[in-house]
This record gives C-alpha cells, sequence and structure tokens, in this order.
C-alpha cells in the first residue's frame, strides 16, 4: 500500500502507475448507503461517534472501518464495474482528506478484490468550486483518455452558473439510500466505453408522439400440396428500415459481455421484437 512519500502531494497521485481510464469514487452513499442522518444505514451509530471522537491517527495510521461500511453488495458492483471497464480509482470523496483515511479506503478496496486507489483530487474551498472543480483539476492535469465520477450528491448541477459543474456523460450519481448498484456499474462501463470509443452513446431518446402501427396481412398457405385455411401475420418491415423509435437499446455489462435493455416502460402487448419467418405453418386441431 502507499505511504504518504510515495504520493505527489500537489494531487495525491501515486507515481509509475498510468491512468488511462478513471473512475473518481466517493465512499459514503456510494459504497455504503446513508440513513436520513448522513450516516452509514447499517452501522451502529455509537461506534461511528466513537470513532469521530477518538485522538486524531499519526499519518502512518490506518483509520478504523465500522462494520456496515464498504458493504459487500455495493462493492460487488464496483468490482465488476472495475473489471469490466478496466478504470482505475481516484478518490473524490472526504476520505482523501487525511493519510489514514486514505489507507482505510484503500484497505477495504483490496479486501474486495479491487485495485487501490492510484491517487486523490487536491482540496479546493467551495468557493473555488468544491468537488465538481477538483476532479476536473485532476484531469486537466493528468488528461485520462476515459473518466467517469461517482457520487451520491449531483455534480451536474451547479449551485451557481459561473461554478463549474461535471457534464452528464462523466458522471453516475447513486441513491444515498441504496449505494452502488448493479445497474450504477452498467452505466459506469457503459460510458467509459463510450468515451474510449468501444461502443456509442447517445442521450436517450424523446418518447414517439404515436406508436409504431403493425398492420396485419392474410397470408394463404399450403400443406402436402393442398390448400389450407389462411393464417394472419404481420405486415413484416422492409428489411433495413429503421423503426419509427426504439424501446431497446444494447448495452455493455459488468459480466457478460452486451446485453439488450428497454430504453423506456414498455407497455403491456406493445411488439418489441420481429422476425420474417422463414416459413409458415397452419394451427391445427391435431397438433
Amino acid at each position: 500500500m502507499p505511504t504518504s512519500t510515495e504520493r505527489d502531494q500537489s494531487d495525491g497521485h501515486t507515481a509509475g502507475r498510468p491512468t488511462r481510464v478513471v473512475l473518481f469514487l466517493d465512499v459514503d452513499g456510494v459504497c455504503h448507503p446513508l440513513d436520513a442522518r448522513g450516516f452509514p444505514a447499517r452501522a451502529d451509530y455509537a461506534a461511528v461517534m466513537a470513532r469521530g471522537d477518538a485522538p486524531e491517527l499519526p499519518e502512518g495510521g490506518i483509520a478504523t472501518v465500522v462494520a456496515g461500511e464498504f458493504e459487500l453488495e455495493c462493492m460487488q458492483s464496483l468490482r465488476c464495474a472495475i473489471e469490466a471497464s478496466g478504470a482505475q480509482i481516484a478518490l473524490s470523496s472526504t476520505w482523501r482528506e487525511t493519510q489514514p483515511q486514505s489507507r482505510a479506503v484503500d484497505r477495504a478496496l483490496a479486501a474486495h478484490g479491487i485495485p487501490i486507489s492510484v491517487g486523490s483530487t487536491p482540496r479546493l474551498s467551495i468557493l473555488d468550486g468544491g468537488r465538481p472543480a477538483e476532479i476536473l483539476d485532476w484531469v486537466s492535469r493528468h488528461e485520462p483518455e476515459a473518466w467517469v465520477a461517482v457520487d451520491d450528491v449531483d455534480l451536474c448541477s451547479a449551485v451557481r452558473a459561473d461554478r463549474p459543474r461535471l457534464e452528464p456523460h462523466h458522471f453516475v450519481k447513486c441513491d444515498p439510500a441504496v449505494g452502488f448498484t448493479p445497474q450504477d456499474a452498467d452505466r459506469v462501463v457503459t460510458l467509459l466505453l463510450s468515451q474510449l470509443g468501444s461502443v456509442p452513446w447517445a442521450p436517450p431518446a424523446a418518447p414517439p408522439s404515436a406508436p409504431q402501427t403493425i398492420v396485419a396481412a392474410t397470408a394463404t398457405l399450403s400443406v402436402k400440396d393442398s390448400p389450407t385455411s389462411t393464417t394472419s401475420a404481420p405486415e413484416w418491415p422492409a428489411r433495413g428500415a429503421p423503426p419509427p423509435f426504439s424501446l431497446l437499446e444494447v448495452r455493455q455489462t459488468p459480466r457478460g459481455g452486451r446485453g439488450c435493455f428497454a430504453s423506456r416502460d414498455i407497455p403491456a402487448g406493445a411488439p418489441i421484437l420481429l422476425e420474417r419467418p422463414l416459413a409458415l405453418s397452419p394451427i391445427r386441431g391435431d397438433c
């Protein structure tokens, strides 16, 4: 685990480790859920308060992690995102503010099979732009090819017009009551790979003004050279014709390659896939 002398104190970057793809990691509300008071939801409140009241640790120490922090479900989802994207972690959380806290995060990452952080963002005052400015400062210094920040606070909405903010394709917001989920991991991977040019990305399209109409047609079938009753089938769209709108989108998943996902709520009975059949057969009573 890197010591304080191994990190560049100007920005917390660990020398000698390339940062082509970076995930800026918040901890509270991401690595574990929070309650309405902002404390770890599954941790003992007294234990959390006791840690805050304890004497300050020496720079060589490691902060205590309370049971209920760095929850298994959240950390497994984080590991999936890291493995699928190849990203390295830079800390943007307040846990980076002292060496003992940073070491505690790295120890928790390693315990869940995740590579330790490559560094951390600088500390800037809220007057200088706060966390978005800290992340953008790190990016300007190291120029990663792809990066995404994960936080339970919206970093895309600036408090004031003159304050920096993150663009949506560089940010994934977690629900602080839940923490980092498999859906968040999918989003992180999709955004990072899209920045690397591996998969296309575009903001969700607006829903169409009217649904696509599938027209029924009648086809005459023949079985054993004898005419049979007709069977009703859809009027198939022309090959290669783009659909008027899409209910589905293809996204990269943390474990199973690419998958097909609903891009919006799909009403019951709506056709989601049409394929031209190779052959049609009438339904017979003895089948």
